[in-house]
């Protein structure tokens, strides 16, 4: 039997229509033009061609010709003369050419090809995903659908745009230079007449927006925003049938709310003017039955698409708005409403709706773009709304998250450079910075902050937990328990939350010497810097003195005085030069240059700077530190082993909270804790290092000097003995219900298989009643094959629990933007963050006579409170209810002193 020959399949092309390509234009201008005008050097399959049609295309940009001699001395200067085959392959390349008549011809043949062969990419990465059985088959179909809809949408897709190609027409939307296409607009505005509109984007018809915003522009996602009852479909229903029968513009409709033969009803009562009674009782006379009749003729003509399917995710509904725009070419989406859609269904246990609200924003922002048409959704208010005096929304009406207090510290995790939430809300240009957040698999990492902003006033309370950490927010800002993202006005005294159980930066220069740590940390410990006494330094212990002497003398010259009183030293730091009113002690110029003032215990604090240093220079920093107020000693208890007590004490609140940030930058968990004073003086405050883990951390890596460190080698021998604490850094109680039970009906074994495993007796429900250690998580992680046990067993967070909920009084709050994981670290708490940033309008609907009949009956204010692309005001609007429609009412209606008592809670985004 004849063997049969084995075809090898290569992808898609043709080598001689790619020849014919660039032999046209290497001998003729024209054809050159019409070559690199439709293609890419990525439309060509053979690698010497990409290169030759590289050279032609960057000659076509310039302007400059573009002959076989031309472009081998570029090839030549490029390296690339001998990749493509020489000269000898260009002059075969000009002899093979055809006629360049058929130039478009052979263009559309190599671009046929190239679809081809991005549509076989996407089907080998579709095969793949397929193949691996993903756990969200919706998913994949939506990635899916997607990979096909761009190549159907943009067969010359660019994954970016160099600002020149768009400035010359190459790669614009319009193909036309700017300067010619803003010509052309110009002459064509000052043609228009005294009625035809000025604006340039989507008209809506509703004359004072479309002067307030120019219309609706595409990509521009747009939210319209109100409380129930205030009219925001019906509005949202008119500017969609202004845009469809006036514009004659095809629009789509997603009503996760309405049916579509509700909407009809809308439509037709808004479009004939009769009543919706009168419709859906039948009582008309034959004016109106005729005009109603006139009407379902007109509309017949249009194109108006409505998907009345409810409860859609947003993948689903991305991929149904793609074959909208596919089918019907729409000009404008209205999805009615946000609260109703749902995620994707791929985020974790441990995020809610408040991330999934921010997938869902992030999404139609991405759908608008990648459609290129404007995207309108609606969105519920909160009740905040509806307590307000004069009921007029906020921006904080519309986000799903909290506010913080302007003194809330964020931490620059680039450089450890410490700002409060206010500092950053208050820069004029708000530069991203990197963040610390928490990511899906539970790892703090690097985040992006994009902005800080002003979010008003608002009943703030303060929350402590049980290692002395503090946080000032308001009553809906989340924090995160095991379950998810936990609104504070919702979490209970003893819950567990979510705190940074580590902030190790690794700073590659130190703003401050090792001379100036030392001397730092022994004057704010121990030292007066007062303006009204001679600058002194007391201590008992002499090597503590003698690294005062050495550091004092290194840095400023300073030659001091010691002196004995009793059993103490004071070493007085002399100024080495005469003073005078222009010339200070050198002491008084370094604390100013720290930005630290010269005050009593209770005010002290640590320079900023001193957090922009690196780990060796913190640990230098603390170890000179505990030398003056800190403790290190033998802890002894009856019947007991010995063990260690580690300790800071200090009388200024703010100082002490430095100190625990700065133990967790070394990576040590410590306790804050606050000690009232038996005799009326002020509180002292001690922070402890706890656990066998911490503590040999710290002695080992931080330790002390002088007296205070001879009993270091001896605690450390006592705690090798001592068995670890399984009550401190342990993982909620809720794990077992909540992730261990799921994990283990998955593995499919009974709890006595995995007591067994474990080492321990079986105990019936008594397990779920402690919290779970990272070593027995780790276990358990292993015996159940389990990637979120592990991600928890293995996390970067400390679950610390609530000791306290105060309520404080209004203040002035803020809030940030994070990309992708919307949360960050302040105070070294895990908190949320803003979920309003993803569109590029908003609106409110108010009708004041829904809350007074008397109050401006027959009216409505839209509220233009965000416009990233120009202005922001607010316009009135007539309603009439009996048809749910809302008319032109007046001129633009904005003075400077309303706009800004009405949004002087935030500022705008332009």
């Amino acid at each position: 039997m004849a063997k049969k020959s084995i075809q090898i399949k290569t992808a898609p092309n043709s080598k001689e229509s790619e020849m014919m390509v660039l032999g046209c234009s290497l001998t003729s201008i024209n054809s050159l033009n019409t070559a690199a005008d439709n293609l890419d050097d990525t439309d060509f399959y053979y690698t010497e061609h990409k290169k030759i049609f590289k050279v032609l295309k960057e000659a076509y940009k310039k302007d400059k010709p573009a002959d076989i001699h031309i472009v081998a001395e570029e090839l030549k200067r490029l390296d690339l003369l001998e990749d493509i085959g020489g000269v000898a392959y260009l002059t075969t390349l000009a002899q093979f050419a055809g006629t360049s008549a058929y130039i478009e011809e052979y263009v559309q043949i190599v671009k046929d090809k190239s679809l081809l062969r991005k549509m076989l990419d996407a089907t080998d990465i579709i095969e793949k995903n397929v193949l691996s059985e993903p756990e969200d088959v919706k998913i994949t179909l939506d990635e899916a659908q997607n990979k096909f809809f761009q190549i159907s949408q943009s067969v010359n897709s660019h994954h970016h745009l160099h600002i020149k190609d768009i400035l010359s027409g190459l790669k614009a939307e319009s193909s036309i230079p700017y300067l010619k296409e803003l010509q052309e607009k110009q002459e064509t505005f000052l043609q228009r007449g005294a009625d035809d509109s000025k604006i340039t984007g989507l008209a809506t018809h509703f004359l004072d927006i479309d002067k307030l915003i120019n219309g609706f522009s595409p990509s521009n996602l747009m939210i319209l925003a109100a409380r129930p009852a205030m009219g925001k479909t019906a509005l949202a229903i008119n500017i969609a049938e202004n845009i469809c029968f006036k514009n004659d513009k095809a629009v789509g409709i997603f009503s996760l709310e309405m049916t579509a033969e509700q909407l009809l009803h809308r439509i037709i009562c808004s479009q004939s003017e009769v009543e919706s009674e009168k419709i859906k009782t039948g009582s008309l006379d034959s004016t109106e039955y005729q005009t109603i009749v006139s009407c379902v003729n007109s509309i017949q003509k249009k194109t108006m698409i409505i998907d009345d399917q409810p409860s859609l995710k947003i993948t689903d509904l991305r991929a149904r708005a793609r074959r909208m725009k596919e089918a019907f070419n729409i000009e404008f989406l209205v999805i009615d409403y946000l609260q109703l859609l749902t995620g994707s269904g791929n985020l974790r246990s441990l995020e809610n709706r408040q991330n999934e609200v921010s997938e869902i924003s992030r999404m139609l922002k991405n759908l608008a773009r990648e459609l290129n048409i404007p995207i309108l959704c609606l969105s519920q208010l909160s009740r905040k709304v509806e307590e307000r005096q004069g009921h007029r929304p906020m921006m904080s009406d519309l986000r799903e998250s909290g506010c913080l207090t302007g003194d809330s510290i964020i931490t620059d995790a680039d450089t450890g450079k410490q700002y409060t939430i206010k500092e950053l809300s208050e820069r004029k240009n708000q530069k991203p910075i990197n963040v610390f957040g928490i990511d899906k698999d539970l790892k703090i990492k690097k985040r992006k902050m994009i902005k800080a902003f002003y979010s008003g006033k608002k009943q703030v309370f303060k929350l402590t937990t049980k290692s002395g950490r503090e946080v000032k927010a308001s009553a809906n800002h989340p924090f995160l328990k095991l379950e998810g993202w936990t609104r504070l006005d919702k979490l209970r005294i003893q819950d567990k939350i979510a705190l940074s159980r580590s902030q190790v930066i690794n700073q590659k220069e130190n703003p401050i010497s090792k001379d100036e740590l030392i001397l730092l940390a022994h004057l704010l410990g121990d030292g007066c810097i007062l303006p009204t006494q001679p600058y002194h330094y007391t201590n008992s212990d002499l090597v503590n003195i003698e690294y005062v002497k050495k550091s004092a003398k290194n840095l400023f010259n300073i030659e001091g005085k010691l002196i004995k009183q009793k059993n103490w030293y004071h070493y007085y730091l002399t100024s080495p030069i005469h003073t005078t009113h222009k010339k200070n002690h050198p002491i008084t110029d370094w604390f100013n240059k720290l930005e630290i003032k010269r005050v009593r215990s209770y005010e002290k604090i640590i320079p900023k700077k001193l957090f922009e240093c690196d780990i060796s220079s913190k640990q230098l920093f603390l170890k000179h530190l505990w030398a003056t107020d800190g403790n290190i000693s033998i802890k002894k208890i009856k019947n007991r082993s010995p063990s260690a007590n580690i300790y800071y004490a200090s009388s200024s609140k703010t100082l002490s909270q430095q100190v625990q940030h700065l133990l967790l930058c070394t990576g040590i968990q410590s306790s804050l804790k606050t000690v009232p004073s038996s005799k009326g003086y002020r509180n002292m405050y001690h922070i402890y290092i706890q656990g066998k883990p911490d503590q040999e951390q710290f002695l080992k890596n931080i330790g002390c000097i002088g007296k205070r460190a001879e009993s270091i080698p001896t605690l450390l021998n006592y705690l090798k003995e001592i068995q670890t604490n399984p009550n401190r850094d342990i993982i909620p109680k809720e794990a077992w219900q909540s992730i261990i039970q799921e994990a283990k009906k998955n593995a499919k074994m009974s709890w006595r298989e995995i007591c067994k495993k474990l080492g321990m007796s079986y105990c019936g429900t008594t397990l779920y009643k402690s919290g779970l250690s990272r070593n027995r998580m780790l276990k358990l992680s292993n015996i159940f094959k389990d990637k979120q046990t592990k991600e928890l067993a293995t996390s970067d967070i400390y679950w610390d629990e609530i000791q306290s909920i105060e309520k404080l009084q209004i203040e002035d709050v803020y809030d940030a933007t994070v990309e992708d994981v919307h949360n960050f670290v302040a105070n070294d708490i895990i908190v949320h963050n803003s979920l309003e940033q993803d569109s590029d309008l908003v609106f409110f609907l108010l009708r004041r006579e829904y809350y007074d009949p008397y109050d401006k009956p027959g009216q409505a204010e839209l509220i233009v409170a965000k416009n990233r692309h120009g202005a922001v005001g607010t316009v009135n609007l007539s309603f009439r209810k009996e048809i749910a429609r809302f008319e032109n009412f007046t001129p633009l209606h904005t003075t400077e002193r309303e706009e800004s008592e009405s949004y002087s809670e935030y500022p705008h985004d332009n």
